[in-house]
């Protein structure tokens, strides 16, 4: 048994990781629309959090006298409680920002519209027009009064309950009051930009435009005053596949992709100012649990929608584009796999473009060299490029396989829809077992040279998705190396026969030794050290949950080995030594890739790239693989990362015992890591 004490709750933690969003969204320095953004990310993240893990927790409580992962240190009702309180916490400061912004985003003559601020009569003839359009064939009222069956709130979607009333004198006979529902379409854009006048912009929230048209909606009531008030509802979204043998695993998640939508409600967000007996009528009507998590805040819900807040044309309030940078290697080559034959080569996203490994996949399908192309797919939008260049391939002639993850959590009905389509392209799509993911990202190119099947490989710490390239950092190594092409090779022959184990040599792959890998490499920075080495470490992830692991790098702190961690997300370990530094770096870019540095003597260092986290999940019921960086220029240039990420002191903060996020502080010059990354990267490519 562990000592509770050594351990931060991995809820608590993850949110200590989504104030840091926020206080992206709090901070001068980041442009105004920006923040605006950040704002929507908080809350969108929020949102994921209720739909998984605080839906969790809420499980456990009905399971009586049944060990389970919480039990041992932290009781699920007392983190409840505690993730209430700082959720209340958060959410007013959440609340306040936005305030505030929108009071700065007048100073930039740009202006907020409520209903009630329509004026100007082009913005209600603009709405007006908007409205029949738009807005009218996808508004559908529900009348509360008149339900006579439990209706089905959407799981996050944002609704307005609306109280209609008569405020003027009237007949007896006449009823007083009725209550209403609408849902705001989420197949609609959430801010609408009204016209210009002179030099000032406005916008509308859709919400506002549904309020203003609300005496025509029911004008067959004849009611004089309408009110209404916005209310959003999340849901336990954890899919349970039961283990059906009669049926396939895309059959089973189909079917269960649709109750994510009737799944137990978990959290219910409503206006602060919504009355008492309205609240009440919706929550039995609608067949929801007092006891659900009841917050109330502002007028505006789903702020995650600012996510797509619109750039107005107004340039110094959006981040300054970054031009890629220019990978001269492939530019200069008349093919890009024959680059990587030579050398190994090295994509880093998202300070160069996706569009490099499209152009290898673009080639792959019309070389005659090539004969087969493998992949594995976890996340990918519903246009996907990576997946219209497998069909074009497929259509060339060329042997494609594609492993797709339908168990991607919020990605399944993405997943089952390429799928399908890519078996009518006549490629061959494998799909895992339920009781394990396949989260690594391989690409494999079998090449026909001299009568010889040659290997190409592509590893990659993130998915193979255009859209994601854009924001998460995350590099891809493409290599010919002969040990590590068999040993992909050797996992694609793992999907493909119902997960036999093969040998590895030099890929680490788990669930088979991945763990065992880690428990080896901390044991040997521990000899290390007791031979009189100053071993250490520089560990960048994005969580650290596993309490074995965290244990063995507390057995090699206590002695004196070194650790800097650069944890993005949920952060269990406690830096309970002096010779645990931790940090978290939340800036422009989402921070996604793994990378594992162990310098043990002055004469051994190994530096590996990986598509794994410090979890149970991903050490024992994942297929991931950690790989080692071989071409000494690669390495060289990964381990710089890593010290300017060390040296950040502007999107750095402390990850400690005390959860207060505080930015890195040092007698340096200011660092923002991801622009000196770019900036970094920049001076090296350009030599290459």
């Amino acid at each position: 048994m562990y000592n509770k004490n050594n351990f931060i709750n991995r809820e608590l933690s993850w949110l200590d990781f989504n104030e840091r969003v926020l206080q992206e969204a709090e901070s001068i320095y980041n442009p105004l629309i920006e923040r605006i953004r950040f704002l929507g990310i908080y809350s969108n993240n929020l949102d994921e959090f209720y739909r998984v893990r605080y839906a969790t927790l809420a499980r456990l409580l009905k399971v009586k006298g049944k060990k389970n992962e919480y039990s041992r240190y932290f009781k699920p009702q007392e983190i409840i409680e505690k993730i209430n309180f700082r959720v209340k916490v958060l959410q007013e400061r959440q609340d306040g920002i936005f305030r505030n912004i929108i009071s700065e985003l007048s100073n930039h003559n740009i202006f907020l519209l409520k209903e009630t601020d329509l004026t100007e009569q082009i913005h209600k003839d603009y709405i007006m027009k908007y409205y029949n359009e738009i807005l009218r064939p996808n508004i559908y009222p529900i009348m509360i009064y008149s339900l006579n069956t439990y209706g089905v709130f959407k799981d996050s979607s944002v609704y307005l309950a609306i109280h209609m009333r008569y405020v003027a004198e009237t007949a007896n006979n006449k009823k007083k009051e009725d209550f209403a529902l609408i849902e705001i379409p989420d197949s609609i854009e959430r801010i609408v930009v009204l016209p210009e006048i002179g030099d000032k912009k406005f916008i509308m929230f859709v919400d506002d435009i549904v309020r203003y048209f609300l005496p025509r909606i029911f004008k067959f009531f004849h009611y004089d005053n309408f009110t209404a008030y916005s209310l959003k509802i999340t849901r336990d979204a954890e899919l349970n596949i039961d283990n059906d043998i009669s049926k396939s695993l895309m059959e089973l998640i189909s079917e269960k992709i649709d109750e994510r939508e009737r799944g137990i409600p978990v959290r219910m967000v409503v206006d602060g100012d919504i009355p008492n007996k309205l609240l009440s009528l919706v929550l039995k009507k609608f067949n929801i649990d007092p006891k659900a998590t009841i917050v109330k805040g502002q007028r505006y819900h789903n702020i995650r929608d600012l996510m797509d807040f619109p750039d107005l044309g107004l340039d110094e309030l959006v981040f300054k584009p970054l031009e890629p940078i220019a990978h001269k290697v492939f530019i200069n080559s008349k093919s890009l796999i024959e680059t990587f034959k030579k050398k190994d080569q090295l994509i880093c996203l998202p300070y160069q473009s996706f569009y490099n490994l499209l152009d290898i996949l673009r080639e792959a399908s019309i070389d005659p060299k090539v004969k087969s192309i493998k992949i594995t797919i976890y996340r990918t939008g519903r246009n996907s490029s990576v997946m219209n260049a497998l069909m074009n391939a497929a259509r060339n002639g060329k042997k494609v396989t594609v492993f797709l993850e339908l168990q991607a959590r919020f990605d399944e009905e993405n997943n089952i829809y390429w799928s399908n389509l890519l078996q009518k392209e006549g490629i061959k799509v494998i799909h895992s077992d339920p009781g394990i993911k396949v989260h690594c990202k391989l690409l494999l190119i079998k090449r026909l040279e001299n009568e010889k099947l040659v290997y190409y490989t592509g590893l990659n710490t993130g998915n193979f998705n255009f859209y994601t390239s854009k924001v998460y950092t995350d590099f891809i190594i493409l290599t010919k190396d002969d040990m590590i092409a068999r040993d992909v090779n050797n996992v694609f022959e793992l999907l493909e026969s119902n997960f036999k184990k093969p040998d590895f040599s030099k890929v680490i792959v788990s669930p088979f030794n991945m763990r065992d890998f880690i428990h080896t490499q901390l044991d040997n920075l521990i000899d290390s050290y007791n031979n009189g080495y100053p071993a250490s470490a520089i560990i960048k992830l994005n969580h650290i949950v596993d309490e074995e692991i965290i244990e063995h790098v507390y057995k090699a702190a206590k002695i004196g080995v070194k650790f800097n961690f650069i944890v993005r997300t949920t952060c269990c370990m406690k830096p309970i030594y002096p010779t645990i530094a931790i940090r978290s770096i939340v800036g422009r870019f989402l921070e996604h890739a793994r990378i594992l540095y162990f310098d043990f003597n002055k004469n051994k260092d190994e530096l590996y790239l990986s598509s794994a986290d410090w979890m149970p999940r991903n050490m024992d019921h994942r297929i991931e693989v950690t790989y080692p960086v071989l071409d000494k220029n690669i390495k060289k240039l990964l381990y710089d990362v890593l010290q300017l990420q060390l040296a950040d002191n502007q999107k750095a903060r402390y990850v400690n015992n005390h959860l207060n996020n505080q930015i890195v502080s040092n007698n340096m010059p200011p660092i923002n890591s991801q622009m000196a990354i770019y900036e970094y990267l920049k001076q090296y490519f350009s030599k290459l």
